[in-house]
Parts: C-alpha cells; structure tokens; sequence
C-alpha cells in the first residue's frame, strides 16, 4: 500500500488562509493554461483510495461538482460530520487513528491512498505511514495561514525525486519517505 500527499502550498508554507479559505490558491489556479494541471491528472488516475480531514472535506464541498467520482473516500474526524445524501454511499467517516485506518484498508484492497488535509497530513507523517508527497509551492506569501507542516513527533527524513519549474512561476517538489 502506498501512502501519497499532492498539495500546493503557499511560498511561506500555508495550505489556506486563517479562515481555511483558498481563494488565493483558486485564483493561482485559474490563471492556469487551460490544459495545465501539474500532473494532478496523472496522480489522481492511479488512487483508489482518498483519505480527508473533515476540514478539507467541507471545502470540496463547495466545489461546483464532487472531484472524487469513482474513488473510495474516507472522511477522518473525531466529530460528527455531515454528508449529503447524494453522497452517502460513496464516503464513510473513520474516528480512529492513520495506523489502524491503514490497517482496516490492508483487508479491503486499498492500494495507492491520497492523503489530504494539513492535519490529517501530519498525523500520518508523525506516525511514519507517509510514502511519497509531491508539494506544489505557489509563488504568493500569506504571511499567515494553516500551515502544511506542523509538529513532528521525530526527524522525518526525506529523498528529493523530482523538481519540476513551471513557466508560471510555481515549483512542484516530490519526495520519498527515508523510513
């Protein structure tokens, strides 16, 4: 099983504003050719699996259509979470922790999982289950935000695959986890 994160960043390291908005990130992204997705086509095709902060959740909510059509999709939140009808029977909710997630995933053919959402991030990547994160760095300063990367429980070691520079400015890093 192979444990991914795809993500952009703010220059200064935010995944959204204070307020959890992306307006800025949504703005970056529609002065995008049209046909320029920075490999998210690509990543996406090979997940079978997507695991979302409650957060994040409620974000894609407020896209015009659900992005995650044909892909199993499990909401992480200690709380409750409210999924729409039309949705009910393709998201579940998961209380527990990333380990015993992946390990109830390890018995119903889960393969490559998308993992999304700045804390659901870091509790996979403090519990060492994180295999490869491709960051996308979007050349805007927040100066504030929520943050990528928080605390870490140890030394998270990485191995730099790939730098790709984007005509636009961004710059999209892949790393492997050194476990």
């Amino acid at each position: 099983m192979k444990l991914s994160v795809f993500i952009a960043t703010s220059l200064d390291g935010y995944v959204a504003r204070v307020n959890g908005d992306i307006d800025w990130l949504m703005k970056f992204n529609a002065s995008l050719p049209a046909d320029e997705d920075c490999g998210y086509a690509d990543f996406i095709s090979a997940i079978d699996t997507i695991v979302l902060g409650k957060n994040s959740f409620n974000k894609v909510l407020e896209f015009d259509q659900w992005p995650y059509a044909n892909k199993r999709v499990i909401i992480m939140a200690r709380s409750d979470v409210l999924v729409p009808d039309v949705l009910k029977n393709k998201v579940s909710v998961f209380s527990g922790t990333p380990k015993e997630l992946v390990r109830s995933l390890n018995v119903k053919d889960a393969n490559n999982l998308y993992i999304d959402g700045a804390l659901i991030i870091q509790s996979f990547l403090n519990e060492g289950l994180i295999d490869e994160l491709i960051v996308t760095v979007i050349p805007t300063l927040l100066g504030e935000g929520k943050s990528l990367f928080g605390r870490v429980n140890q030394d998270i070691n990485l191995r730099l695959i790939d730098v790709k520079k984007y005509d636009f400015d961004a710059v999209q890093l892949k790393y492997a986890a050194i476990k």
